[in-house]
């Protein structure tokens, strides 16, 4: 949870303006992605708007 989170707040700050920019963003960050530990991969493009729906 902290990590869609997180995924979603850095992408934002850089410029993303929507889920697609948000999942390509980290696509590219390979850097920043080695510091948060996805034990199942990059989330798919829906987990986004279905994560800050449901806060």
């Amino acid at each position: 949870m902290s990590e869609v989170f997180l995924e979603a707040l850095c992408a934002a700050l850089c410029g993303a303006e929507g889920w697609k920019d948000v999942k390509d963003f980290w696509k590219l960050k390979i850097d920043l992605r080695s510091h948060l530990p996805y034990k199942n991969g990059i989330p798919r493009d829906d987990i986004f708007p279905k994560f800050f729906r449901s806060l």
